[in-house]
């Protein structure tokens, strides 16, 4: 399994709207919440901090082209970086 995750700046209401629903159709469904960005400006040398939608989801696959069709939508929303991942899982079931 795989996890997929892309932080959003939590501004882009409209991208992470579109962004929720085209891992719905491709993942299979999707999960949100909300987190603080931070890194480093080599120019300024100051840290800046901006708040973030972390996207993920959990799939049996690792199929990236949707990944790159997200990262389309924030890039023509102006951004100039777009961080996410992919992470191989180790799952565990339990049931009753």
């Amino acid at each position: 399994m795989y996890s997929y995750e892309i932080y959003v700046p939590r501004h882009l209401t409209a991208a992470i709207k579109s962004i929720t629903e085209y891992f719905n159709i491709y993942y299979g469904g999707s999960t949100s919440y909300d987190g603080e960005g931070k890194w480093y400006n080599s120019d300024t040398k100051l840290t800046i901090e901006e708040p973030v939608t972390i996207i993920r989801a959990i799939v049996t696959h690792g199929i990236d082209f949707p990944m790159q069709y997200v990262t389309d939508i924030l890039i023509n929303e102006g951004e100039s970086v777009v961080l996410y991942t992919k992470q191989k899982l180790e799952v565990h079931y339990v049931s009753k």
